[in-house]
């Protein structure tokens, strides 16, 4: 999957069932905090989030929003088992 920059590419507080590792480009994980987005990690090719929704059956706990171009690849939970 492709993404711009600042689009998102997930969520939090959604439910997921798709892992993903960022193969090029940039992205940034943000949590709400005291009603404000905190920056809380960044992403570079070879990093990799979402994986806690699919091992704990839990929301999202953070949104990822690309800050560049960037490439992901995803294995959904199946392909994640």
């Amino acid at each position: 999957m492709r993404f711009k920059s600042n689009e998102y590419i997930i969520r939090e507080g959604e439910f997921g069932d798709t892992f993903f590792i960022v193969t090029d480009g940039h992205a940034r994980a943000v949590k709400k905090i005291d009603g404000k987005d905190k920056e809380v990690k960044k992403y570079s090719p070879g990093d990799y989030f979402g994986e806690i929704a699919i091992l704990r059956k839990e929301p999202r706990q953070a949104s990822v929003i690309a800050t560049t171009a960037t490439t992901v690849v995803y294995l959904d939970k199946d392909m994640f088992d």
